[in-house]
């Protein structure tokens, strides 16, 4: 008896003969025996050069063994016993099942070709496939028969559920007259499309009271921001008004004050005490740094009220004619100034050379104590957007009161240090803010501060 696996070594069969040694006839019934219909037993002596005892054809009786022979033979004959699957010389593959006789030292082989060992087995598949064969015949137009009697009423169901989609209407309401589940579900479905088309008739009359109050308060809005621009125009209207005030009301009693001061010291210098003369220097002074404070308001009104004409410009040039118009004001100074050229920005010609205007002159004022000067106007690449700047060596301030710089009339230096009204880097963010940019600023005591601004997106 020896087991019979198949190629996923799972145990397909078991193979079994019964021999008697006792049979005085055991060589002839051998030679005889069948297993199935073409199966035979082989018997072989383990000599050095095994014989053949037993073999189906006569003429191989007491012959070697070929060597071309099966290789599980060969194990056989070194000791192993069991089956195996393997060709035969002559290229047929079968079965093998060996078993060692070992009182007289021979290996007795049964031999079944694979197609005769497996025929139950595929006979019985055959016969089982057609029983399937036979019972899906059977069953198919019964469940097809099944599924049209319960599906009928779900397609109908599907089919109004469908049309919940575009609209919720009662109209979609399914036949409930079924006393199965079916009925059950037909009769749920149509309790929730009540549900729904009484929820969306609430719905529509809620978004319909909503619309409503949002025309109303659009309206109210509308009037509002009507009420507000006719407020802003009157006001703008005043300002105008004060600031034609300013420019010829209030100049000309600056300049009288100015003018008399000067007069007074040029013609009674000789005359007056020191005292007397420091008084009209002030009164002379406090009167031009008035006038220069009227002066930088009206920019800064004009400024806020201009329209911005975006164009296309190189800005280094901007910088170049500003930094040789301080030089040839100062040739007394010594400073050094790098720009980098070619500078493309699209932006307001005449804001962006008021913004410069500011930022270089605070830059020369403010490097008036620093040997040697230095300025540097550039820009750099950050994120999205180009960010340019001019930085400075000079005096620089204090980063605690940084939120200061840009506020009207915040000075970080007094007067008699560096003069100035307070109002420059006020115009320098309108500017920058007009643009859809922005300005910041950093500094440190004594070394020095840097500005950078940007123009939007457009301007990069």
């Amino acid at each position: 008896m020896a087991p019979v696996l198949d190629k996923e070594k799972h145990l397909a069969g078991v193979l079994l003969a019964v021999l008697t040694l006792q049979n005085k006839f055991l060589l002839a019934d051998l030679a005889k025996a069948k297993i199935g219909k073409s199966g035979v037993f082989l018997l072989l002596t383990k000599e050095l050069v095994p014989r053949y005892l037993v073999h189906p054809v006569r003429e191989m009786f007491l012959q070697p063994r070929p060597p071309g022979a099966a290789a599980s033979v060969s194990r056989a004959l070194a000791g192993f016993e069991g089956s195996a699957e393997d060709f035969t010389s002559t290229g047929v593959q079968g079965l093998y099942a060996f078993k060692s006789l070992k009182m007289v030292d021979w290996l007795l082989i049964a031999f079944v070709p694979v197609d005769d060992a497996f025929a139950p087995i595929k006979e019985s598949e055959r016969r089982l496939w057609l029983i399937c064969l036979a019972v899906s015949l059977l069953v198919v137009p019964c469940v097809w028969l099944f599924a049209w009697i319960t599906l009928t009423p779900l397609s109908a169901l599907r089919d109004n559920v469908e049309q919940l989609r575009d609209s919720v209407s009662a109209d979609a309401a399914v036949p409930a007259d079924r006393k199965d589940e079916i009925g059950d579900l037909a009769r749920s479905f149509n309790v929730l499309l009540r549900e729904r088309a009484s929820a969306a008739a609430s719905q529509r009359a809620a978004e319909q009271k909503l619309r409503s109050i949002a025309e109303d308060a659009a309206r109210e809005l509308e009037i509002n921001v009507e009420r507000r621009t006719a407020d802003l125009r009157v006001i703008n209207q005043e300002l105008e008004s004060f600031s034609y005030s300013v420019a010829h009301d209030l100049r000309a009693p600056l300049r009288a004050i100015g003018g008399f001061s000067s007069l007074v010291l040029d013609s009674n210098q000789s005359r007056l005490d020191a005292a007397s003369i420091g008084r009209l220097q002030r009164i002379k002074f406090n009167a031009e740094h008035m006038a220069d404070l009227i002066d930088d308001l009206l920019n800064m009104t004009r400024v806020s009220r201009r329209q911005v004409h975006r164009a296309d410009f190189d800005m280094s040039m901007v910088a170049q004619s500003i930094t040789a118009e301080l030089a040839r004001a100062h040739p007394q100074r010594r400073v050094e100034t790098l720009i980098r050229p070619d500078m493309r920005v699209n932006a307001d010609p005449d804001l962006i050379q008021v913004l410069l205007q500011n930022l270089i002159e605070n830059a020369w004022k403010f490097t008036a104590g620093t040997e040697p000067a230095r300025i540097e106007i550039g820009c750099e690449a950050q994120a999205a957007e180009t960010v340019y700047f001019v930085r400075d060596n000079g005096a620089g301030f204090d980063m605690t009161y940084v939120n200061k710089l840009f506020s009207p009339f915040q000075r970080l230096h007094g007067q008699t240090e560096f003069e100035g009204t307070g109002i420059g880097l006020s115009i320098v963010r309108r500017i920058a803010m007009k643009h859809g940019g922005d300005v910041r600023a950093e500094g440190r005591v004594g070394g020095g501060a840097a500005f950078y601004f940007t123009l939007g997106a457009r301007g990069a």
